[in-house]
């Protein structure tokens, strides 16, 4: 599957999900319309910051309006990019529950070494889980 980029000066202008390999990823999969989603972005940017790039952080915005998710992603400064899948054809490889947020973990080699479904809380949280499943300290 290949998505546009919702932020496409922050990177490629179209990303292969396949072909994201070469370092661990957190695709943390999102919309303006859930509320958990739009408390757990903070948490999201503070991870990709605490990163310092030894893990790539990547959005996935789910069944939304594209200028919605442009201007919630702008306001909350995510240091990272989101691809756009405005008819949610990721849902049935992706959402392992009835809705968002979901967060995958990717290792390097483009396996799914996890993931999480619901809100992550806090960092503290979302450093434990990069460790657990990329074997990655971020916190």
């Amino acid at each position: 599957m290949t998505f546009a980029c919702l932020e496409p000066g922050k990177g490629p202008a179209r990303v292969r999900l396949a072909g994201l390999r070469g370092r661990p990823l957190v695709l943390n999969l999102w919309a303006t319309w859930c509320t958990f989603c739009r408390d757990e972005l903070p948490v999201m940017a503070q991870g990709a910051r605490a990163a310092h790039g030894r893990v790539a952080f990547l959005g996935l915005d789910a069944e939304d309006s594209i200028a919605g998710a442009q201007g919630l992603a702008a306001a909350e400064r995510l240091p990272y990019n989101s691809v756009v899948d405005p008819d949610g054809v990721t849902k049935p490889a992706l959402y392992w529950a009835t809705g968002l947020p979901v967060t995958v973990f990717v290792a390097a080699d483009g396996r799914q070494a996890g993931h999480h479904i619901g809100p992550i809380a806090d960092e503290r949280q979302l450093a434990g889980l990069v460790k657990q499943y990329l074997g990655v300290d971020i916190g």
